[in-house]
């Protein structure tokens, strides 16, 4: 049993072109009981068929322009036994045709090393899902961290959704100074009066509030900055303030969204 992770290409010219970060970024997130994974860049090297055995792992990385090279090297690893599991841009954006096309057996959508072992197991097991989103394992995630920041909470982030980030955008924008009926535009809402709901005074106080949550975590832990900017949904501004905002009281708010 191996696990094979593999940057697709139809020449090899013996030295690398631009290197797929992904490639070591995969390979850290492989639990040690698989054991070193394999790294084969075909811009280096082209793969050798013969070292794929029966049971074999093989994580393919396709943009769309070694999406082809991809399929076939998929559909071979496959016809050798070999669990096949395809992640990248081109995956990402067109999952169902990996699916046929690459005979894979599971898609990731989305950063894979949040999600990588879960695939290793359910491969393992005989059973893996035909479609995995990481962003909302990485949201499940985030949010159990936060539920044992702040436990009276927890009730709320076990609710947690990747349509939060929805209702984040729609609230950002509006703080920021965009026109209702532009952020309505956006958000595909059919009434502005939809829309207003991110700009009342009441929802603006809960998010100041947690902006002053988030700021003190990360004055006591330093190193906890970058995880307080993801939580908050963007970046610091040049003075370093934050823009008042949070989605925690937002669940259900708009359900066409």
């Amino acid at each position: 049993m191996a696990v094979f992770l593999i940057n697709p290409s139809d020449h090899s010219f013996g030295t690398a072109v631009i290197t797929p970060r992904w490639l070591y970024v995969l390979a850290a997130a492989t639990p040690l009981s698989y054991g070193d994974p394999v790294i084969v860049d075909e811009t280096l090297e082209a793969l050798v068929p013969s070292t794929i055995q029966s049971g074999d792992f093989v994580g393919i990385g396709i943009h769309t322009g070694n999406a082809l090279r991809g399929y076939e090297v998929g559909r071979l690893a496959r016809e050798r036994g070999a669990w096949v599991v395809y992640g990248g841009i081109h995956a990402t954006l067109y999952p169902e045709e990996a699916l046929e096309r690459g005979h894979a057996h599971a898609v990731v959508k989305g950063d894979g090393d949040v999600i990588w072992s879960k695939v290793l197991q359910a491969c393992m097991q005989g059973s893996p899902d035909k479609l995995y989103e990481a962003i909302k394992r990485f949201f499940a995630n985030a949010a159990s961290a936060a539920a044992f920041e702040r436990p009276e909470l927890r009730a709320t982030f076990a609710t947690v959704s990747t349509h939060w980030l929805r209702h984040t955008f729609g609230l950002h924008s509006i703080a920021n100074g965009m026109a209702l009926a532009t952020a309505r535009n956006f958000l595909g809402h059919k009434d502005v009066a939809t829309t207003s709901v991110y700009s009342t005074e009441e929802i603006a106080q809960q998010y100041r509030e947690l902006d002053v949550f988030l700021m003190e975590s990360t004055l006591q832990d330093p190193s906890r900055a970058l995880e307080v900017e993801i939580a908050q949904g963007r970046p610091k501004r040049s003075n370093g303030s934050h823009p008042n905002l949070d989605t925690r009281n937002l669940i259900g708010v708009d359900a066409q969204t």
